[in-house]
């Protein structure tokens, strides 16, 4: 792999990993700066047209090479990667709806104004906003196959693409109309799904599994946020999320569930969910960070591999504390010779080494 020569090395880290029984495994990445940008902005492209995404991803790739460029010669457990980045309303889009665009991202209005709108929702190749998922696959894969990893598409969770869809009604619906809200997650189970099973064959598996923010997953994963669950308590996510949200996992082998700070309280129920592989926490402004409470979070979620972030200087802390654990720490640092320091660092306190 041309972003990382020892990639089978990595790999073989991750499986020592994903196989360690007793606390103590630690992986690590470290982030530098990068070599360069090349700056884009969402706003000025003509999506959907697809020449106008081919005009956008030959930017995108760019940009994320200086990122790639910038990181060879940190020797930790970081799988280079990119995703695609059309921002979050585009997740919902290949079903329903008109994204709306930033700089950097992008956000989608509801459809469903009343339960007869479920009838317009549907899946098909030919949504145009599909095609600029598909499209956009087919070009990592030609322009960075062997090269870095290339995840699928970090998807929605059912739960999270039911609120895009039928906007904060849902969280009255919950008690409100609660069989139409089922009907819903059904379709937006479904959609996951559909999606997924269409990417996965134009990117293909990095060496038998799934490279998914910056981790290496065995077998066929799938990415998924819960964002949305952290807004509700924990009786609703395990009544309205985790059941659909755990379809999914067992359509495929294993998953990599994103979530918040926001969401502590649902950490104990996330981590019963079958199949998963990596439960990463994102720091929220004014909210407890998840280093502070990774003792209490390793707690709650067992052995369930958690990622996390921390500052450089905290690193020795967040060590001691993930040694009770299985641990992905994220960090930083402003060049390479001190990145492989951390991660040395790391190495001499971890089980795997």
């Amino acid at each position: 792999m041309r972003y990382r020569p020892d990639i089978e090395q990595v790999i073989e880290r991750y499986q020592r990993f994903y196989a360690a029984e007793e606390p103590g495994a630690i992986l690590v990445h470290v982030f530098v700066p990068p070599d360069g940008t090349v700056a884009y902005d969402l706003r000025h492209y003509g999506f959907p047209d697809l020449r106008e995404n081919a005009r956008y991803i030959e930017a995108y790739i760019a940009n994320r090479e200086c990122f790639l460029r910038g990181r060879m010669g940190v020797r930790d457990d970081y799988v280079p990667d990119i995703f695609m980045h059309h921002g979050i309303g585009i997740h919902s889009a290949f079903v329903a709806g008109q994204p709306e665009f930033g700089e950097d991202t992008s956000w989608s209005h509801p459809v469903i104004r009343s339960w007869d709108d479920m009838d317009n929702l549907s899946l098909s190749e030919a949504n145009p906003w599909f095609q600029v998922l598909r499209q956009t696959a087919e070009i990592f894969a030609e322009r960075l196959g062997g090269q870095a990893g290339i995840a699928t598409f970090y998807h929605f969770s059912p739960l999270d693409m039911a609120n895009a869809l039928r906007g904060n009604q849902l969280f009255l619906d919950f008690s409100d109309a609660p069989d139409q809200v089922a009907r819903l997650l059904d379709f937006c189970t479904e959609a996951v799904i559909w999606l997924e099973e269409r990417l996965w064959p134009i990117v293909g598996d990095l060496h038998g599994g799934a490279p998914l923010w910056g981790s290496w997953l065995p077998g066929h994963a799938v990415m998924m946020s819960e964002d949305v669950a952290n807004l509700c308590c924990a009786a609703d996510y395990r009544r309205w999320a985790r059941p659909w949200t755990q379809r999914v996992i067992d359509h495929f082998q294993g998953a990599f569930i994103h979530n918040h700070s926001l969401g502590l309280h649902d950490q104990p129920e996330i981590a019963q969910l079958r199949g998963l592989r990596v439960l990463q926490i994102s720091e929220d402004p004014r909210q407890p960070r998840p280093v502070d409470r990774l003792p209490e979070l390793i707690a709650v979620t067992g052995l369930v591999p958690l990622q996390i972030s921390c500052r450089p200087e905290e690193v020795p802390r967040a060590v001691e504390m993930a040694s009770r654990g299985r641990v992905i720490l994220q960090t930083y640092a402003p060049d390479t010779d001190a990145a492989n320091d951390i991660v040395g660092y790391v190495r001499a306190h971890s089980a795997i080494h």
